[in-house]
């Protein structure tokens, strides 16, 4: 990222099992050629799954152009989300 941002970081304690399942979801994000089709995409299949939410870090990417990461250890997952300003 080139100069200032801004840097916003959540850890939670995770097993490893969740920890890469989101770590999963952040790849497919960041590597993603067409961000918002996969932002349409997945609020269409939450919704006809009926469920809420599950969308922000895809409107982070798509919004922003979040630089995402997520790193596990010690049993505690933290994404961290990096906006230049």
């Amino acid at each position: 990222m080139n100069g200032p941002d801004i840097r916003i970081a959540v850890s939670n304690p995770a097993e490893s099992e969740a920890a890469e399942v989101v770590q999963s979801k952040i790849a497919a994000i960041m590597h993603s050629d067409n961000i918002r089709q996969l932002l349409r995409s997945t609020m269409e299949e939450r919704k006809a799954k009926k469920l809420r939410g599950g969308i922000g870090l895809i409107r982070m990417k798509s919004e922003n152009n979040a630089n995402l990461q997520a790193a596990w250890k010690n049993n505690t997952l933290t994404v961290t989300a990096a906006i230049s300003i």
